[in-house]
């Protein structure tokens, strides 16, 4: 992270995860159990003292069987472009672990690609 960049954060659609959650007939736990995540992690968000963190709206999106359009049309709140970035990096990531560990095996590679997108960029 550079130190410019922040956390994305999803809190604002934490009450409509839980909503969702409870009309499926999950209580915390079984929610949690659903998206593989830790129990704690409920009680975490709802207090607001751990950020719901793109990997996490993540988790409970596969663990919900929900898409961004989903949660836009029901929850009535449309992503920001910030939420939509992270949610496709964390998506990309998950998607291309080969390419990203290649990147961070070899310092020689990660500088070709790097200059390859800033040549791109010009």
């Amino acid at each position: 992270m550079t130190k410019d960049s922040k956390i994305t954060s999803f809190n604002n659609y934490w009450k409509f995860f839980c909503k969702e959650a409870a009309e499926r007939g999950y209580n915390q736990t079984e929610f949690m159990g659903i998206c593989k995540l830790p129990k704690t992690r409920y009680n975490s968000f709802a207090k607001g003292s751990m950020n719901l963190t793109a990997y996490y709206v993540q988790k409970i999106m596969e663990g919900l069987r929900v898409t961004e359009k989903y949660i836009e049309e029901k929850s009535g709140q449309n992503f920001t472009d910030a939420q939509k970035k992270a949610l496709q990096r964390i998506t990309w990531s998950n998607n291309n672990q080969d390419i990203i560990d290649a990147l961070m095996m070899s310092k020689a590679l990660t500088k070709e690609f790097r200059d390859l997108i800033l040549t791109k960029k010009k």
